[in-house]
């Protein structure tokens, strides 16, 4: 159950992006990834809740992807997703075995690894006539990236809000690029949603690019409380709706 004290913000922010990005239209069928996570459980809860009291309609189905690295306790996701009233799709891939093939680790690792469940995820929409996808990246993740694509490739490549692919055939949203991770941490301790763990090795590693990322800029936050929320404005200006071949 949604806690309204911690509540009325993120589901404020979130409906903003949504109403800014056009992020969900009426008649939209969803399909939410969903990891278990804080963030895709947070996002599930939110959508559920504006599903409820949103002028529109729209309807929601989750999906979780196994990929393959045992001890995965995708049972208690799907629980999670019966007791919401929430259909639930398992996906079963062999995502790891096919890393191995390639004697991949670390960024290579998880690069393909994304590669490979975002292809499960626009395969499974257009078999089963899913017309949006929805990812919980939130406000951190659109800031890290930035930076991350600047300082280690050269590149200003931003994550898109709403995103469509140059084939009209995938879609991509992301309604909390307003909710900072902090915010998410709140709303689930004061919902009493509780994560469920991820198997995978590099799963929140803090020797990771993206964590070091993440520590640099909490120490900068600590001088200048403003640059989180400079870094996001400048990251989303402009936005509308991003159309591209193939989403880095």
């Amino acid at each position: 159950m949604i806690s309204k004290k911690s509540g009325n913000r993120i589901i404020r922010k979130t409906g903003q992006a949504i109403a800014d990005f056009q992020l969900i239209q009426a008649g939209d069928n969803i399909l939410i990834a969903l990891s278990g996570g804080k963030d895709s459980l947070a996002l599930l809860e939110i959508l559920l809740h504006l599903q409820k009291r949103a002028p529109v309609k729209f309807s929601l189905t989750a999906c979780t992807i196994d990929e393959g690295f045992g001890g995965f306790e995708t049972d208690r996701i799907a629980d999670y997703c019966s007791r919401a009233k929430v259909p639930f799709i398992l996906k079963k891939e062999k995502i790891l075995q096919i890393i191995q093939e390639k004697n991949l680790t670390g960024p290579h690792f998880c690069a393909l690894c994304a590669r490979l469940r975002r292809g499960t995820l626009y395969t499974l929409a257009q078999q089963q006539g899913f017309n949006k996808i929805a990812l919980a990246h939130h406000a951190d993740d659109f800031i890290e990236t930035l930076l991350l694509e600047l300082f280690y490739t050269g590149s200003l490549w931003k994550m898109p809000a709403h995103l469509v692919s140059e084939n009209r055939e995938n879609r991509v949203i992301r309604p909390l690029a307003y909710v900072y991770e902090e915010e998410i941490e709140r709303f689930c301790a004061a919902s009493g949603i509780i994560p469920i763990p991820h198997s995978c090795p590099f799963h929140e590693g803090g020797s990771s690019k993206r964590s070091q990322m993440k520590q640099w800029l909490k120490e900068l936050a600590q001088t200048n409380p403003f640059i989180k929320g400079n870094l996001l404005r400048a990251v989303l200006k402009g936005q509308t709706i991003t159309v591209v071949g193939q989403e880095e």
